[in-house]
């Protein structure tokens, strides 16, 4: 709809078939810088709705022919948005009804009128209508401004896919060393027929299982695993009269040197300056808490119950090894000074379970099929490593373990994860 007009200011039309009334209103109204139009009929009115944007429009009640009721509902056909006011000297409520059922009106002033009020009354149309046009004008930018931001999204999604691929690619590299060091470092251990590599396997899943039993988070719980695979690493070197000798049995300039190990560990691991976490767990392994938590890492306070808990098991604390309740008295006895109660109870309340899941999936080679993939790594009876974790299984790599079985002492066993196979259409 066009104005025909250049003015700027709000717009608001009066109708009333008393012109008496309507040059009051200019004159109440005159101070307003807004502008103001008259008219005394409904067909007049009807015109400069159908031509002009307004803001307020003011009809009187009782007419001639169209009253105000359908005066206005003809305003809300032709400019539903705006201000609708209904001038009454009216004590019927009938004809009021009419003008908020038709005519839809959202003011009502009775004449006489207050000039204050119809002031007031016109302020709040007029501000009503800019917060519709703002709000209107925000809602088309939001609009606009979303489309945009879609299209920026969609070019920062596809940049940011190649770079997460990028950055996987890299990961995935790191991953893939990181693993190759962790085998070579663990071969290193057991390469020595005096030290025992499965010790290192049970201390390693034993503090891994008590890790993530206590909440933390998987990367930790990976060094701490890890550094738990290779506590004994400094063990190389020592004089291997101390391999085989129990702990207790040892005099004290013995005892000295068997903890010198760890300062042998960060000797061997110092180069590889990525395992700077898990030599410094290593390296406190071996400290006592005394009551304060805070001068041992929890990692190493972990690796501590779980290393001596197999260390009784194996005799190689005592010079007889002990039961699992036996072992677990021993270790209650040193509660808050070797170690730390919350971690000794986390172990105890989980060290049943971690027996059952090293029996649960496992298989002999006769039982394996191609295709079937390997859930954790493979090693021989001298705890050398064979297989790694992941490794599908093909038929030649079967025939080749079954090989390897006729010369070891005893049959390997395997924990596998068997692929589905979909259902031929």
């Amino acid at each position: 709809m066009t104005d025909n007009t250049q003015s700027n200011k709000p717009k608001v039309l009066f109708l009333d078939d008393e012109i008496n009334v309507l040059k009051s209103l200019k004159r109440a109204l005159f101070k307003l810088d807004i502008d103001l139009l008259f008219t005394d009929s409904s067909e007049k009115a009807l015109k400069i709705v159908s031509t002009q944007t307004l803001d307020v429009v003011v009809s009187d009640m009782k007419m001639p022919g169209m009253n105000g009721a359908e005066f206005l509902a003809e305003v809300v056909k032709l400019q539903p948005d705006t201000f609708r006011v209904v001038l009454s000297g009216y004590a019927d409520i009938e004809p009021l009804q009419d003008a908020v059922n038709l005519g839809k009106a959202h003011r009502f002033l009775n004449k006489p009128w207050d000039n204050d009020d119809l002031i007031k009354v016109i302020e709040e149309g007029i501000e009503r209508g800019r917060l519709k046009a703002e709000n209107a004008r925000l809602q088309s930018l939001t609009l606009e401004q979303n489309a945009l931001l879609k299209n920026v999204k969609a070019e920062l999604d596809k940049k940011v896919q190649l770079r997460t691929r990028q950055i996987k690619s890299v990961l995935t590299n790191l991953q893939r060393h990181s693993k190759a060091l962790e085998k070579v470092l663990y071969n290193v251990i057991v390469i020595n027929p005096n030290i025992d590599g499965q010790f290192a396997r049970l201390v390693s899943d034993s503090a891994n299982a008590v890790a993530t039993e206590m909440g933390i988070d998987e990367s930790e719980c990976k060094t701490i695993s890890f550094a738990a695979l290779l506590c004994e690493i400094g063990m190389l070197g020592l004089p291997p009269e101390f391999y085989n000798k129990a702990f207790n049995t040892m005099n004290y300039e013995e005892k000295n040197s068997y903890m010198k190990q760890v300062s042998y560990a960060e000797q061997i691991l110092s180069p590889v300056t990525d395992l700077e976490a898990c030599i410094q767990l290593i390296s406190k392994q071996f400290e006592e808490i005394h009551g304060n938590l805070e001068v041992v890492p929890m990692g190493s306070r972990i690796i501590s119950v779980c290393r001596d808990y197999w260390r009784y098991r194996q005799g190689r604390i005592t010079e007889h090894k002990l039961s699992d309740e036996d072992t677990i008295v021993e270790l209650r006895k040193h509660i808050g000074t070797k170690y730390d109660e919350s971690v000794l109870k986390t172990f105890i309340n989980i060290s049943k379970e971690m027996s059952l899941e090293l029996i649960d999936g496992m298989m002999t080679s006769k039982k394996l099929e191609p295709g079937m993939i390997l859930k954790q790594d493979l090693f021989n009876n001298q705890h050398i490593l064979l297989l790694s974790e992941g490794h599908v299984f093909t038929a030649q790599s079967i025939a080749k373990l079954m090989q390897f079985e006729r010369g070891a002492a005893k049959p390997f066993s395997f924990n596998v994860d068997i692929p589905e196979v979909e259902d031929e259409k």
